[in-house]
């Protein structure tokens, strides 16, 4: 009886790791890879090399200098903003909420956890945010991160407008 209780608790625990990578996928999260060489800004023109390059439309495009090939951050200049040290940005209103909790209660078991599955990142200091949406009651800005497909939740703290 005890073999068959061993060898369940290992099937449970390979599914349960089999259910994260598949929910990350489906949802574009990829495991943290070591932080390309941050965005450089040059508002007057771009060099070419995934600097900041205005546009007659009035967009700004945010590219990553890196060896790796990222897309440009397609932003108006008025979402246009850069991200503080110390923060976090969760998926959602409701990871947000965790993510909060586990940061007033200093609960780093939850706050590991939240990172570890993807709903939560650790925001990069200096680097160009796209603003997506505010939600004014909550005092939180959406932000779109360069190279990344999913946007995340800050609180208005953690990003400073760029002028």
């Amino acid at each position: 009886m005890r073999k068959v209780s061993i060898a369940m608790k290992i099937v449970t625990g390979v599914t349960a790791i089999a259910a994260i990578v598949t929910i990350a996928a489906y949802f574009g999260i990829k495991p943290e890879q070591a932080e390309a060489e941050q965005p450089t800004f040059n508002l007057e023109g771009g060099n070419g090399n995934g600097n900041v390059q205005i546009q007659n439309s009035g967009s700004i495009n945010i590219g990553v200098n890196s060896s790796q090939s990222s897309p440009a951050l397609k932003c108006k200049k008025e979402n246009l903003y850069i991200t503080k040290s110390g923060y976090y940005g969760a998926v959602n209103s409701e990871i947000y909420s965790q993510m909060e909790n586990a940061l007033q209660d200093k609960d780093q078991k939850t706050l590991e956890k939240l990172l570890f599955e993807g709903l939560v990142i650790k925001v990069p200091s200096g680097v160009s945010a796209c603003v997506k949406a505010i939600a004014f009651n909550w005092y939180r800005k959406q932000i779109l991160l360069p190279g990344r497909q999913i946007t995340y939740w800050v609180p208005d703290s953690a990003i400073e407008k760029v002028d």
